[in-house]
């Protein structure tokens, strides 16, 4: 591994880096000045940010792609007045960003900009807008949440700057289940590298850089389309098993299509269409008359494009005709190299319908038949679980509850990792995680069957934390000991490992009082039968933490 070149470059050389650029940027004063506000903020919040949320890159490899956006992809900005409820625009051709005038906003713009244009096979045609939506959104007030939600001293996660706070928590799940460089890999059109160094991309600037330090960057490689969707899948198939992943995947698809759907009539309308037509196909079934012609008259057809193929194939001036033909109506850029090479598409084309009428011969196979019968049903069921309705009322309630059993279900992938964790460091990242999670934001109350799961999961990570010796224990009793200790969960305090804990005993009523070192957090107070239930020393300042 290369050296790390920027670990011990402080506030002033990554300012210089920027200013730097900006000298060379047609930008005003104005914004100038509120970049280099909100780099600052970014700086300055970050080592808080990492430590919350565990789960993110480094403030260095963070700084860097956020200056190499602007370097290289941002080439004007101009703010703008809330007129139109719009905060900004970007157009990524131009790389112009209109914005107000805010740091937060201002980054979210910036992190736009850098966004790929997600592109999924047409085979998820289904999912392909909604799960578009939920990636981009949620990446966006995911980067942000750096400065949003972190100042340099508190923790705090406003509801009202989140453009769709469900959008959020489900993409703050696919954080945790699939890790940030996963997600990047995704989403993010700016790599980074440790081992190569970034220069910024104006011949006047790198006379002037100074070669002792740089940015990091990745050479831009010509990739083989990945299929991200079923790379998901087996990530989950591969750590929770088939039963598990099959309900988390539902449950997520689910959510992205009724969340869409609300908002989007259109795209309404086609999950009703693809629904009905799923009601048609088992009606026709369901009669084998109807079923067997409908399965000819497809085999008829099919076998009437395969003759044409076949006679253009051939006969050479037949095949040339077609190739001139074809020509005429496409494009330049469209147009078919070469009569050969169109015969090659046409062999193609004919393989795929042998292809076909191989699936519907084998369709009419008894076992076959019912295999894809069990298969309709089942998206049946799928669609009518969306509950799609009209009235403004039911739409609100669907998403709460499909949300609810989205995090039940994510409980339930989070507890085969506390299972499976063997090192206090692998306990203590999740406890982190859990408490990040559990502090998400949300609009609605919790459904009882997803508290019953995280009291479940809390419990577990806290006996298993006890037992590796990473927390201190306080009862002997399990009920006891866990309303103590659940307290780490819902605070608020950066760094776990500063919380002090002092018991103070009253006629049943424990007191707790939670301190961030020497500062006073919070006091919590639980009943409990005896203070002999207690294994600690009342009135005493006790480490939560076990180093």
């Amino acid at each position: 591994m290369s050296k790390d070149i920027f670990s011990k470059i402080n506030l002033k050389d990554y300012n210089n880096v920027l200013e730097r650029i900006l000298e060379n940027k047609n930008f005003s004063e104005d914004v100038k000045n509120l970049l280099l506000s909100m780099f600052y903020k970014i700086e300055n919040a970050y080592e808080d940010y990492m430590t919350v949320k565990i789960n993110v890159c480094t403030k260095k490899e963070f700084l860097k792609k956020v200056i190499r956006i602007i370097d290289e992809k941002c080439n004007s900005i101009e703010f703008i007045r809330n007129t139109d409820k719009k905060i900004y625009t970007i157009n990524k051709e131009s790389g112009a960003i209109k914005v107000l005038q805010n740091e937060n906003v201002l980054l979210e713009a910036i992190i736009e900009l850098s966004q790929k244009e997600i592109e999924f096979d047409e085979k998820y045609e289904l999912i392909e807008k909604p799960l578009k939506e939920m990636l981009i959104q949620g990446n966006r007030m995911n980067q942000v949440e750096t400065i949003r939600d972190f100042n340099g001293w508190s923790w705090d996660t406003p509801l009202k700057d989140m453009e769709n706070v469900n959008y959020n928590i489900i993409f703050q799940i696919l954080l945790i289940l699939y890790k940030n460089e996963f997600m990047d890999e995704i989403l993010d059109d700016v790599k980074e590298s440790d081992d190569e160094e970034y220069i910024p991309n104006n011949e006047i600037l790198r006379s002037k850089y100074n070669n002792s330090f740089g940015l990091t960057v990745n050479e831009t490689k010509d990739e083989e389309e990945i299929d991200y969707i079923e790379e998901m899948q087996e990530k989950l198939k591969e750590e929770f098993g088939e039963e598990l992943y099959l309900e988390f995947w539902k449950i997520f698809l689910k959510n992205i299509i009724v969340i869409y759907a609300n908002k989007n009539l259109e795209y309404k309308e086609i999950v009703i269409k693809n629904y009905l037509a799923e009601k048609d196909k088992l009606e026709k079934m369901q009669n084998n008359k109807i079923f067997l012609e409908e399965i000819s008259e497809k085999k008829k057809n099919i076998n009437k494009e395969i003759k044409k193929i076949d006679k253009l194939l051939n006969d050479e001036l037949a095949l040339r005709k077609e190739y001139e033909e074809r020509n005429k109506k496409l494009e330049n850029k469209d147009k078919i190299f070469s009569v050969s090479h169109l015969g090659i598409m046409l062999e193609k084309q004919r393989n795929e319908l042998l292809e076909k009428i191989k699936k519907l011969n084998k369709l009419i196979e008894p076992k076959e038949f019912l295999i894809k019968k069990e298969e309709i049903v089942k998206k049946i069921n799928f669609y009518e679980d969306l509950k799609l309705d009209k009235e403004k009322q039911n739409k609100v309630k669907n998403e709460r509850e499909k949300l609810a059993e989205l995090k039940r279900i994510f409980l339930k992938c989070f507890k085969v990792r506390i299972e499976k964790a063997s090192k206090r460091e692998e306990i203590e990242k999740l406890i982190y995680e859990l408490r990040y999670f559990k502090l998400l934001p949300e609009k609605v109350q919790e459904t009882k069957i997803y508290e019953l799961e995280l009291e479940e999961t809390e419990k577990l990570i806290i006996k298993k934390a006890c037992e590796m010796k990473l927390l201190t224990k306080f009862s002997e009793d399990e009920n006891t000991n866990n309303e103590i200790l659940k307290n780490i969960i819902e605070s608020r305090i950066m760094k776990l490992q500063n919380i002090i804990i002092v018991l103070r005993y009253d006629e049943g009523i424990l007191l707790i009082e939670m301190y961030d070192g020497n500062i006073h957090d919070k006091t919590v107070q639980i009943e409990i039968k005896k203070e002999t239930e207690l294994i600690v020393k009342l009135k005493k300042k006790i480490k939560l933490w076990i180093r």
